[in-house]
């Protein structure tokens, strides 16, 4: 019992130090390039508010989570 208590602790310990490191590396490549030099070239470019942008995050979140109980 306890060696597979300690095999899920390092199954854990892999997946957080991986996930870590992945999400670093994206931080490091991706810094919201299509934002400003996406595909719109007009005159009414401008960066959502922060309180929008986190509505929006917020709200796909939850329609991902709902989505399964529709199928």
């Amino acid at each position: 019992m306890f060696r597979v208590i300690l095999e899920l602790l390092r199954i854990v310990a892999i997946i957080f130090i991986l996930g870590s490191l992945m999400g670093a590396l994206v931080n490091l490549i991706y810094r919201n390039r299509l934002q400003f030099s996406g595909f719109y070239k007009g005159k009414g470019k401008e960066k959502l508010s922060n309180k929008i942008s986190i509505f929006l995050i917020c709200f796909s979140m939850l329609m991902i989570t709902i989505a399964p109980l529709f199928r």
